[in-house]
């Protein structure tokens, strides 16, 4: 068994990341002990799931106006904008 810091140096990610991966339960066989995370030595790191392509997805959306509440749409009709 291994710890947080131990495995981070292993893995090349920071020992704050390690510990996040075992809280989430993405580290196989991972236990806390009191308050320190110990690790199988078999333990694979994660798969990363963030999105690697680099092309993000935007929604079009169309801008939707919204009614005024009463008395500011009169405010605005007599006098201009605010």
């Amino acid at each position: 068994m291994r710890t947080c810091k131990e495995k981070a140096i292993e893995w090349g990610i920071s020992e704050r990341a390690v510990s996040d991966l075992c809280k989430k339960g993405k580290v196989y066989g991972a236990v806390k002990i009191k308050r320190v995370w110990q690790i199988p030595d078999d333990a694979k790191k994660p798969v990363d799931s963030r999105l690697s392509s680099g092309k993000f997805v935007k929604k079009n959306e169309k801008l939707i106006r919204k009614t005024l509440p009463i008395g500011i749409s009169d405010y605005i009709f007599l006098f201009g904008s605010i």
